[in-house]
């Protein structure tokens, strides 16, 4: 053993190792794991980038396909001299035969009317149908909406007005099972006062068809007289032969309800999404005279509460999105179940009872 430089005479020490040269560092190997690790992630980013991308290459493209020109609907949208105020289009596709397309639109000026155009070749080209008016009523077809059923039926739901004005006295559906091309002879669904119509077919069943609708107690010219205008809803399990008793959709609690929008879900169960004002009068009680004012910031969310917070000239009370939902019926029982509650607290009892329409 060789003695270390220094030490006393007759002891042995250790041999140290030679030192290391001075240009090494004494964390050079902890630096250079450093480094790996950080080369390995970048890799590791690179190769997930380069995978991503082959397998969206991999997709397949979203394309768009037009069929037929491009063109208007109704007839006279070319015409300058046409002045037909053609508004508020429902649009459906026939389930059965899919180049089946069916437009319903209310027209404003210079009468008070409606309108329906069906094409078969996927909308390239569209043709007018003729639209029966009800005996013993006004020839005032106005606001119609469209629905197919499951069976490839179109049903037509519109009101006829009485007076004047565009005051609804009665809710009527005609049916037809050419696509649209003729429809037979209307069926009365509901009396007076019956405002913002909608249909909705059930995907479940062929023949079951709903209808809700704004029901008003008494106007005034642009305005209800009071609050409390309930929505309602109906259903029919015959193709819209028959229809249950009205059935309040909208909360007692709920004052100033509009614009009902029905959809069934998957499993037959109803939805209806509608606007609650609050404590809005000046909206709900056409406080405006007709003119319009800032928009309304916010966005409705489906089946679901939205608040929509809006300045008119002051503080607005809140606008709330509610929609209320029902339960399916069971095959082996005549009668669906109850309505449920949703996170908006909506219920209503269920449809009870069936009357018999009234065809003309």
């Amino acid at each position: 053993m060789r003695k270390a430089q220094g030490a006393p005479p007759g002891e042995a020490s250790a041999i140290e190792p030679p030192p290391e040269p001075a240009s090494k560092s004494p964390d050079r190997h902890r630096r250079r794991g450093s480094w790996l690790w950080v080369l390995l992630g970048l890799w590791l980013v690179l190769a997930g980038g380069v995978a991503l991308a082959i397998s969206g290459s991999f997709d397949d493209p979203p394309s768009v396909e037009l069929l037929g020109r491009d063109g208007p609907v109704n007839s006279g949208a070319t015409d300058t001299r046409n002045i037909d105020a053609n508004n508020s289009p429902s649009f459906v596709q026939n389930p059965v035969r899919r180049g089946n397309l069916a437009v319903a639109n209310r027209i404003d000026t210079p009468f008070f009317g409606c309108a329906l155009n069906v094409s078969f070749d996927g909308g390239a080209n569209w043709a007018r149908s003729a639209i029966p008016a009800p005996k013993g009523e006004e020839a005032k077809c106005f606001a119609p909406d469209v629905a197919f059923t499951g069976d490839g039926t179109l049903h037509l739901s519109f009101v006829t007005l009485k007076g004047r004005g565009n005051v609804p006295n009665a809710v009527w559906v005609s049916s037809s099972t050419d696509g649209g091309r003729t429809l037979g002879k209307p069926v009365k669904v509901a009396g007076p006062l019956a405002f913002q119509v909608r249909l909705a077919p059930d995907p479940t069943r062929p023949k079951r068809l709903y209808m809700t609708w704004l029901k008003g107690a008494d106007v005034a010219p642009l305005q209800f007289t009071g609050t409390n205008n309930p929505i309602e809803a109906i259903r029919s399990d015959d193709g819209g032969d028959t229809w249950t008793e009205p059935m309040r959709v909208s909360e007692g609690k709920r004052r100033r309800v509009v614009t009902p929008a029905p959809v069934v879900g998957p499993k037959g169960e109803l939805y209806v999404l509608f606007l609650d004002l609050g404590q809005d009068r000046l909206d709900y009680a056409a406080g405006h005279a007709g003119r319009g004012g800032p928009p309304t910031a916010g966005a409705l969310s489906s089946c679901s509460p939205a608040r929509l917070t809006g300045d008119r000239s002051g503080p607005s009370p809140p606008w709330t999105a509610a929609c209320a939902r029902s339960t399916a019926s069971s095959s082996s029982s005549p009668r669906p179940h109850p309505w449920r509650s949703t996170t908006t607290g909506a219920s209503t009892p269920p449809f009870t009872t069936t009357a018999q329409a009234t065809p003309t």
